[in-house]
């Protein structure tokens, strides 16, 4: 698969290179073909390869809640959805109050671009989508982020 890096707030600028570095290698290393039903197998070769360069697992947002996000390395959150629209918002919304609550400096985000989202199922989170809304909240949502497009 390819990856394309796009910056919201300079997240691409202050997010150490080596470590987006990791992100897009692991996405690029991704052999799985985008098609229907594919996307539990994308995520989950992107994320054992992030493992190996030292992404733990899930990471627990509030002991009191089951609300994670997918991991974090030395400040810097890390989401990866392929999953429906919804759920990119709510991810969104857990990497904004990670950041405001001083656990993170930044974060890497990685989804489909709109047309693999397609190659995916209906109505699948997509980077074009969230950039163009980002650019919208772009006072509300203060994260930097680091958004990785899969196509």
């Amino acid at each position: 698969m390819n990856a394309k890096v796009y910056g919201h707030r300079h997240g691409d600028q202050i997010i150490p290179d080596s470590m987006i570095a990791e992100a897009v290698s692991a996405v690029r290393a991704c052999t799985v073909v985008a098609r229907s039903k594919a996307s539990k197998a994308i995520k989950d070769a992107v994320l054992e390869s992030l493992s190996k360069k030292g992404w733990p697992g899930e990471v627990t947002l509030d002991p009191a809640s089951k609300i994670s996000i997918t991991s974090m390395k030395d400040k810097i959150g890390l989401c990866f959805q392929t999953g429906n629209m919804s759920r990119m918002y709510a991810d969104l919304l857990k990497l904004q109050a990670v950041y405001l609550r001083g656990s993170i400096d930044a974060a890497i985000f990685i989804l489909p671009e709109s047309e693999c989202a397609k190659l995916l199922g209906q109505n699948i989170a997509n980077c074009d989508r969230l950039r163009r809304e980002l650019e919208i909240f772009d006072r509300a949502i203060s994260i930097p982020l680091a958004l990785i497009g899969i196509k």
